[in-house]
């Protein structure tokens, strides 16, 4: 007969039963070396916690870059997190279709309020993943830049396209420690960029500001933007975390509406509206995401 646990002490032990589990996945998918890896990680993050210290953007960066490239060695699931059709949840390719399918249909609605004609010559996507949000544009542009850290993702969206008959993708590696490089390899200016279930990946708000400065370089005056944040509602779960990006990547980053808004003008764009998505619903993967529709002024 088992005995169940007071739930103070069922509650203290949760933590040590998640790093078991986790454990035993990096060891399952990495061996001997990526379980050694993951305990010297753990024991450090654990001295980081003690000391009230997180870590520099510069160091979470480099986790990223392994994060995006090797996580499945530890357990990840990256092709399921990276949107790649046939993968996860997204074996339903309709279901994957629908991911990008809301985003295109802001990009109409953007193109509506701004007046700008259509179709588009060139667009430019920051975390292209899969090809989830580029399949929807291959019969709206004739060039379609992907930009990414993950070489493995940035093959599957160009197969994607090509597997479609698009001929004009335009792929972008890039390292998550200098993501300017990306002005110097991407062909532009584009007619529109855009940028959704990425900036709360990314390292720390800070990085945040400098790729939405990348962002309005790499548009054209009179350019278009719709850039998706995690917005902060003051909730635990939706603050601002600063260590431990392997457990904490899909909410790692956050803004306050406000705070966003004010980063994008700052970068040199005009806000025009901003659509909240509180809750998960059937259109959207996840919740608390805020859409900005921007313009790089002529």
């Amino acid at each position: 007969m088992a005995v169940r646990l007071p739930w103070r002490i069922e509650k203290a032990l949760r933590p040590v039963a998640r790093t078991v589990r986790e454990a035993r996945r990096a060891r399952a998918a990495g061996g001997a070396r990526e379980l050694v890896r993951y305990l010297r990680d753990r024991g450090r993050l654990f001295g980081l916690r003690i000391l009230g210290r997180g870590q520099s953007e510069d160091e979470i960066a480099r986790v990223t870059m392994r994060y995006w490239n090797e996580g499945d060695r530890a357990g990840v699931d990256l092709k399921d997190y990276s949107h790649w059709a046939g993968a996860g949840p997204w074996q339903d390719r309709e279901k994957w279709l629908a991911l990008g399918r809301v985003h295109f249909g802001m990009y109409e609605q953007l193109c509506r309020v701004t007046g700008t004609p259509r179709p588009l010559r060139n667009a430019v996507e920051w975390g292209c993943g899969g090809g989830a949000n580029a399949i929807h544009f291959i019969d709206e542009v004739r060039r379609f830049c992907g930009i990414e850290i993950a070489e493995a993702s940035l093959h599957e969206c160009g197969r994607v396209l090509a597997e479609a008959g698009f001929t004009g993708f335009e792929p972008v590696l890039i390292s998550a420690e200098a993501p300017e490089e990306a002005l110097g390899l991407a062909s532009g200016p584009y007619d529109l960029f855009l940028s959704t279930y990425v900036y709360e990946l990314l390292p720390g708000r800070t990085y945040g500001e400098r790729i939405t400065r990348i962002a309005w370089q790499l548009l054209k005056p009179g350019g278009l933007a719709l850039i998706q944040i995690r917005y902060d509602d003051g909730s635990p779960r939706s603050s601002q975390k600063h260590a431990d990006y392997f457990r904490n990547s899909t909410r790692f980053t956050s803004y306050r509406v406000e705070e966003f808004w004010a980063v994008a003008e700052q970068a040199g764009f005009q806000p025009l509206y901003v659509t909240l998505v509180p809750h998960k619903t059937a259109e959207f993967s996840g919740d608390l995401y805020a859409y900005f529709a921007l313009t790089r002024p002529r």
